[in-house]
């Protein structure tokens, strides 16, 4: 059973009193890097457990490449690679915060990370999970090289009035945060001339665009039979009127404009407050905290950063802030679509 989504339809179990568990973030791409998750991986059985399972069942190249020997912390900006590593990442992520006792009460992604959150979420099993990121990596490096995207301190509105032919809007991640798709000569000529911040992200596709078009009929032949159940934990889609268990959605994940800004109005609305981010690099937390007033956020891991000690400093704020969260029993939730 779906959710309504309309405003004032909760989404979260009865019972969960004010000190209610956190949200879990799973951030897109953009924010990995070489060398993520390496220090866990070697101090941390749960973590490494995790990455090793992945690899077992990942159908291409070994993914502990990514998390052993000779790492720079340089970004990845090649689907073929961030793709299944910060996937990866986010499921042993995923595994560690339930390994000290933290599950939580509400799912988002943003973009590829609804890959990782549909997981974590129960509406699909780790091995459809890493069949739709083999496959979308596999086929979105025949594009690679050829687009960028462009994060812009601007609303919604200012930026369709600005957007030039080729550029397409791909994300809207709060108000005044967006994300544009196009080629890299159109973005970089777009941003000399915008009187707002810009930065380009670290990817080399034109995720969200029509870019990426013509890897549809391919796309479908190899991921469109891949379905999904109703989560175990509140799912918020950032697809807008789109629902995980129905054909099709992972196309439109890939395809259609990420609405993060949607699914953090509900989630607020909903009443969460706490929020951990799954990923590589705080990329999300500036959002929720402008989203979602008198929040906390915190992000798992930080380049440059000593990695164990960055969660426990994660966990430990988690748990002060939200001391329900240690111990949460699992039941039984739905999914909940953006407004």
């Amino acid at each position: 059973m779906l959710i309504d989504p309309s405003p004032g339809a909760p989404a979260f179990v009865a019972g969960l009193g004010p000190s209610r568990p956190p949200a879990f973030i799973y951030s897109g791409m953009g924010a990995q890097w070489w060398g993520m998750g390496a220090e866990l991986y070697a101090s941390e059985p749960t973590f490494r457990a995790a990455i090793d399972h992945c690899d077992a069942l990942w159908p291409g190249a070994s993914l502990t490449r990514f998390f052993t020997g000779g790492l720079d912390a340089t970004p990845m900006p090649h689907p073929a690679d961030a793709q299944p590593a910060g996937l990866a990442l986010q499921v042993a992520l995923t595994e560690l915060w339930r390994s000290r006792g933290v599950e939580p009460a509400a799912i988002v992604g943003h973009s590829f990370g609804e890959i990782a959150a549909a997981w974590a979420a129960g509406a699909i099993s780790l091995e459809q999970a890493l069949s739709i990121a083999y496959h979308r990596s596999r086929l979105e490096e025949r594009v690679a090289g050829r687009g960028a995207m462009l994060a812009v301190a601007m609303s919604e509105a200012a930026a369709r009035e600005v957007l030039p032919g080729g550029v397409t809007l791909a994300a809207v991640n709060g108000a005044n945060a967006v994300t544009l798709a196009g080629t890299p000569a159109a973005l970089d000529a777009l941003a000399a001339q915008l009187e707002v911040p810009a930065k380009r992200l670290d990817v080399s596709v034109a995720y969200h665009s029509a870019e990426i078009d013509h890897l549809w009929l391919d796309f479908h032949a190899a991921v469109g039979h891949v379905g999904a159940v109703t989560p175990r934990i509140p799912l918020y889609s950032t697809v807008a009127g789109a629902d995980v268990t129905r054909a099709g959605y992972w196309w439109r994940n890939l395809r259609e404009t990420t609405r993060f800004d949607a699914a953090l109005r509900r989630m607020a609305q909903d009443g969460f407050t706490v929020f951990a981010e799954i990923g590589p690099h705080p990329q999300l937390s500036a959002l929720v905290l402008e989203a979602v007033p008198g929040s906390v956020a915190v992000s798992s891991m930080r380049r440059g950063r000593g990695q164990g000690e960055t969660f426990t400093r994660a966990l430990e704020r988690v748990l002060a802030h939200a001391p329900s969260a240690a111990g949460l029993h699992r039941a039984s939730y739905a999914a909940v679509l953006p407004s």
